[in-house]
């Protein structure tokens, strides 16, 4: 089978910088054991080579990152996940001593400081996000009586927000023309909103990418997780811009093989922010030799 590799992929500069944290960690503690609070990013295969490479993972799943804290004791060593987290959860990680090392991404980190200076300024903040998302809850829980979420495509009550000139932040895995849509029907209910919101660089560069493949292509593999904000981003427009081929998503090269491909001859292949260059370069050598 041909294979068109759409540019960019493998891991984006965050999730990179976040795995360099947790190796960092395990470095310089070698005899201890590294406790990772919730998913490091999004990704399971990541997440089981963590586990095989003997990090721990603290699954929200199974107790509130905050309980977990609560278990653990004075001197463990912790890694914050790349998507941000409750600032309180890094006051309760102080408080019992714990070693901390924060993987947190810059652009999570940069909304999170403007969002703080509006607060403490006396403002408020229209946050476009997914509920229950990592980077989304986190940022939440910042000021939850400030902070107000405006998800896409559901309804939103205006009158809970009492300035003219909210700030208006965004997660930074959203879709491009979601996050352009929100934007436009927000000024129009705010027309003094002071617009801060954008989508990450890798983010906006592999979403522009999406559209870049020939015309020709009769299979578009989108590499990635489920859970992947950005990666599911990035299914859904490839179906919408390629209606005529079947569109895939996957996580690895297992997870590829148990699909029949056989009547693919032209595939293209493009992956989320969370999967690695290994990965990636398995299923393109795969679909080669189909």
């Amino acid at each position: 089978m041909k294979v068109t590799v759409i540019n960019p992929h493998g891991f984006c500069a965050g999730v990179q910088r976040a795995l360099d944290h947790a190796y960092k960690a395990k470095k310089e503690h070698p005899n201890q054991h590294i406790y990772i609070l919730g998913n490091l990013v999004h990704n399971e295969k990541v997440i089981s080579d963590l586990e095989k490479d003997g990090f721990i993972i603290l699954d929200e799943r199974k107790k509130s990152l905050s309980e977990w804290i609560d278990s653990l004791k004075k001197g463990d060593i912790i890694v914050f996940s790349a998507h941000g987290h409750d600032p309180h959860l890094d006051e309760k990680a102080i408080a019992k001593g714990l070693i901390r090392y924060d993987a947190t991404c810059p652009f999570v980190r940069a909304n999170s400081t403007l969002i703080k200076k509006r607060i403490m300024e006396g403002g408020e903040v229209i946050y476009i996000g997914q509920a229950g998302h990592a980077e989304t809850e986190g940022t939440l829980k910042i000021d939850e009586s400030k902070i107000f979420l405006y998800e896409p495509q559901k309804s939103f009550d205006f009158a809970q927000v009492s300035v003219k000139n909210p700030l208006l932040v965004s997660q930074t895995t959203m879709g491009t023309e979601e996050m352009k849509e929100s934007v436009s029907l927000l000024k129009d209910h705010f027309p003094e909103i002071d617009v801060a919101a954008r989508v990450c660089d890798a983010t906006d560069k592999r979403q522009s990418a999406i559209c870049t493949a020939p015309s020709d292509i009769d299979l578009y593999i989108v590499m990635g997780s489920k859970t992947s904000n950005n990666t599911m981003k990035l299914y859904d427009l490839a179906t919408a811009k390629y209606p005529k081929a079947v569109v895939l998503r996957c996580l690895d090269v297992e997870d590829l093989k148990k699909i029949f491909l056989k009547k693919s001859k032209h595939a293209a292949l493009i992956s989320g922010a969370s999967t690695g260059l290994r990965e990636f370069e398995e299923v393109k050598a795969y679909l080669e030799k189909v």
